[in-house]
Parts: structure tokens; C-alpha cells; sequence
């Protein structure tokens, strides 16, 4: 099952086409998701599903995918790292059959697997969850009427909500590590805060965010819903979503965030605060990989342009949270963002990167997000950082 090689060669880096694509595609997924079991005919073109896949790449380590169409015919092609000389190489195939169920079959290295024991699997699966008292439809039941040609395939899907998180407890997914009451108990901080002092400072709101922890609270569960709780209060409740999918579901108040400003800009703290929320809740390089698809989708045409000052907010949150849910380090960032100001959050020097590119400049300028030159360019993004005292104990390249 397991080859010393990936069986695909490295992708292509990421477009500005290829982030919108992806981006549409992942909306009609998450509507199927939103629709709760209801049965929704969902289609998507195949530069649609090669974007996702070409982000997918770009965002997470060890990952290689390839999907094709044909008519009458799709074909996912993997290489999955799982250790330093160790890949999963697949080949999965699918084929309509009428009004049901398609036909999948798959190569997992040198083994194959024919229909009936994909449906046999589909059926033990099914049995697992029934074992577990989970009430649900047939895996079976969740894709009828698949129809593929060269450039698109389309289906109609019902997926309940509860269905997804117990395959995902089946694929050893852990649940999202954010103490509900923790989150709570800042963000109703922040909202008391924001009552008190409605002119506060992105500084001040830090220090209330991050200071006076609870002495039963573990340095980095605080330091992950701290930065969930200044990402719903900076930029938007929804970010409470990254608590998890029924976490504060209804039960925060709906309020306007307030204005606050990184080096002298809002936009600047919104990317600050979001990236730090990001990076709390998944792996860096992911998060890394959201900031650099958000400025490429913004060098679109009617978008403001990539901006490296944008990313120089970005790579900030992003280094401070990584260190903040590191054990060895996550009291020392809590102390230190409970007690900054707003001169050591953005060095003054990146206000004079460049911003505003359209994807043609930023091409030309840069090579694109695999260049020599965009790298060159973000490593100059965190020597400016790390001449913060703030950030000098926690940047690491990456």
C-alpha cells in the first residue's frame, strides 16, 4: 500500500483564477452542507474541482492531487505523505450508475478495489455509525444521479450535518480544541470593554483580551479562544465558527466591531486578528496559505491589489499565535500582548512595501507565490518584524 515516492509530480502554484475558482467551489460545497440532509443538485466544472485541488496542494504538506473528467468518467489521482519516505499513492475512479449510488473503485499503492467491496465498506460504515445510536440515512443515499462530461460533473446530494462530524470522528479527526467557556468568558470581556472604553486602542483591547488569565486556565487553551474572542470582536461573530461548527451558535450578541487600528489602518487589525484566530485553530502553513490566496483573489480586477503591507499584518498574527499555542512559549506571548502598545504591533517601515498589484505586476514583479523574488519579499517582511520586540522571540521562517 505504501511507496518510498509520490506517483505525482509537484503542482502549479496558485492563481489569482485558480483562488476564485476554488473559493466559488467551496460556497456550492458548503450550501450542499448548509442544506442538512436536504437533497440539492450541485455541479462543478472541472477547473473548478483542479483550483481546489491546486490549493489544497499549496496549503498543506504532503499533498499531491490530480483530478480529471471524462465522459462518463472521473478520476481523482493522490500522493499522500505519511512519513519523511513514506507515501499513499491512490487512484480513485467514478462511474454514474443511473439514478443510484455511483460506481467507485480504487488503487491504494499496488492493491486494487473493485466496486462491491467499496459498497461492502460504504455498508460497514453505515453498521458503525447505527452501533453508535447515530440515526442517519445510507451513506449510499448521499449522491444520486451522477452526471459527468469533459468539463463538468453534477449530482444531487443530501448530506445531514450530523452525518460529516461522525465520518470525520471515523477518519480520527479530534474535535476543535477551544474551551467553550473560555471563549465566553473573554468575548464577554471584550463586549463590557467595548461599553466602557468605545475609543480603545487595538493595544488596549489586547491587554484586555490577554491579561488578568484565570489561574486554572492552561496557557495555551486561553491563548487559542483569546484569539478566537479578538477575531469575533475585531472583525466578525462569525468567526466563532472556528470554535466549531455548533459552538456559540445564537448565543453571543450581534454587535458592530469597534474601530480599531493597526499602524494607523483597520484593515491592518482585521488582518491581524484574523490570521492569529487562523493559525490558533489550524496548521501555520494553512493559515499562511488563506493570507496569500485572500491578496492574490484581491488582484483581480475591482479588487484592491496584493499588498505586502496586508501581509506584513498577516505573517504578525501568524507568528504570534503559532508561539502563543506552543507550550514552551504560550505564557510568554500572553504576557507580552498583555502588556504592548500600539507603537510595537506594525513596524513603520512596512508602510512602504509594495501594494495595490494587479496579478499581472505582482507576476512580473515576484514569479507568482513560488518565486525567488516573493520569497526574497516575505523574508523582508519578517526582518521588519523582527526588529518589534514583540516579535523578535517568536518569528521563525517558514
Amino acid at each position: 500500500m505504501l511507496s518510498s515516492a509520490p506517483s505525482l509530480p509537484p503542482g502549479v502554484a496558485p492563481s489569482a483564477e485558480a483562488v476564485r475558482r476554488a473559493r466559488d467551489g467551496a460556497i456550492e460545497l458548503a450550501m450542499v452542507a448548509a442544506a442538512n440532509g436536504t437533497p440539492r443538485r450541485t455541479e462543478l466544472g472541472i477547473r473548478d474541482l483542479q483550483s481546489v485541488a491546486i490549493l489544497l496542494e499549496h496549503g498543506v504538506d504532503g499533498v499531491r492531487l490530480r483530478p480529471t473528467l471524462a465522459v462518463g468518467h472521473a478520476r481523482l489521482e493522490a500522493s499522500l505523505q505519511v512519513a519523511p519516505r513514506s507515501w499513499l499513492n491512490l487512484d480513485v475512479g467514478v462511474r454514474p450508475r443511473g439514478p443510484d449510488f455511483p460506481e467507485v473503485s480504487s488503487r491504494i499503492g499496488a492493491w486494487r478495489v473493485p466496486p462491491p467491496l467499496v459498497d461492502e465498506a460504504l455498508a460497514l460504515i453505515d453498521r458503525w455509525l447505527a452501533r453508535r445510536g447515530e440515526q442517519l440515512p445510507p451513506l449510499a443515499s448521499t449522491m444520486r444521479g451522477l452526471v459527468i462530461t469533459r468539463e463538468r460533473a453534477s449530482a444531487t446530494m443530501a448530506i445531514p450535518a450530523r452525518m460529516l462530524r461522525a465520518v470525520r470522528e471515523l477518519g480520527g479527526e479530534s474535535p476543535a480544541k477551544v474551551d467553550e467557556r473560555l471563549l465566553r468568558f473573554v468575548y464577554g470581556r471584550l463586549l463590557e470593554f467595548q461599553v466602557r472604553q468605545p475609543k480603545a486602542s487595538f493595544a488596549m483591547t489586547l491587554r484586555r483580551t490577554f491579561g488578568d488569565r484565570p489561574a486554572d486556565a492552561d496557557p495555551v487553551a486561553w491563548n487559542r479562544a483569546a484569539f478566537i474572542a479578538l477575531a469575533m470582536h475585531t472583525v466578525d461573530t462569525e468567526a466563532r465558527r472556528l470554535a466549531g461548527a455548533d459552538v456559540m451558535y445564537g448565543a453571543v450578541e450581534e454587535v458592530q466591531p469597534p474601530d480599531l487600528r493597526v499602524g494607523g489602518r483597520a484593515d491592518l487589525a482585521k488582518h491581524f486578528a484574523l490570521s492569529a484566530a487562523l493559525t490558533a485553530s489550524f496548521d501555520p502553513r494553512f493559515t499562511r496559505a488563506m493570507g496569500e490566496w485572500k491578496e492574490l483573489d484581491d488582484s483581480l480586477p475591482g479588487g484592491s491589489g496584493f499588498s505586502f503591507i496586508d501581509l506584513t499584518a498577516d505573517r504578525a498574527g501568524l507568528h504570534l499565535a503559532r508561539a502563543a499555542v506552543d507550550p514552551a512559549t504560550a505564557s510568554a506571548v500572553a504576557d507580552a500582548l498583555a502588556d504592548t502598545n500600539d507603537v510595537a504591533l506594525f513596524p513603520t517601515a512596512a508602510h512602504a512595501l509594495s501594494e495595490g498589484l494587479a496579478e499581472k505586476e505582482f507576476n512580473r514583479r515576484y514569479g507568482g507565490l513560488t518565486g525567488a523574488n516573493y520569497t526574497a519579499a516575505v523574508q523582508r517582511v519578517d526582518r521588519l518584524l523582527e526588529r518589534l520586540p514583540l516579535y523578535a522571540p517568536f518569528v521563525e521562517p517558514n
